[in-house]
């Protein structure tokens, strides 16, 4: 019987074009379960120029984050990993607008480089298919991974 405390876990992937919250209910090491889900057009990538991302954008994900945010506190979320991908990455003001998020909304937002944000759609595809050997393929708004797997791994 496992006796290790259950933990809710929400995790957001801030991506090109759309913003993804997952909560789940986790006994680290042992077992998960979605419990809550929520997905929001942002456009981020949208009005990208070689200044960086556009204000538009900026204000969606702005609004974007400060609902997940919000979500996350009324339901008693215990961590929040938030990460971003290839727009943020990319843009000339991703640094300015990491920082900001952090000073308007105290989230750690994490910019994942390519060959993490490959890693953890293998992980997620291999949690869903029992896929043994093959090639997984994630194609995002700004980004596509392809990715190897081999026994299982």
């Amino acid at each position: 019987m496992n006796t290790r405390a259950s933990q809710r876990v929400a995790i957001i992937d801030l991506g090109s074009n759309t913003a993804r919250l997952v909560v789940m209910s986790a006994v680290p090491g042992y077992s998960y379960r979605l419990e809550d889900e929520i997905r929001e057009v942002v456009r981020l990538r949208q009005g990208m120029t070689g200044q960086g991302l556009s204000d538009a954008a900026v204000g969606r994900a702005l609004s974007t984050m400060r609902l997940f945010k919000r979500f996350c506190d009324s339901t008693g979320a215990d961590v929040i990993l938030s990460t971003a991908t290839s727009a943020v990455r990319d843009a000339a003001n991703g640094a300015a607008f990491v920082e900001r998020i952090q000073e308007e909304l105290g989230l750690q937002l994490r910019i994942l480089d390519g060959e993490r944000e490959a890693y953890y759609g293998v992980i997620g595809a291999l949690n869903e298919v029992g896929l043994r050997d093959g090639c997984i393929l994630d194609i995002g708004g700004g980004s596509a991974q392809l990715s190897q797997v081999s026994g299982g791994q």
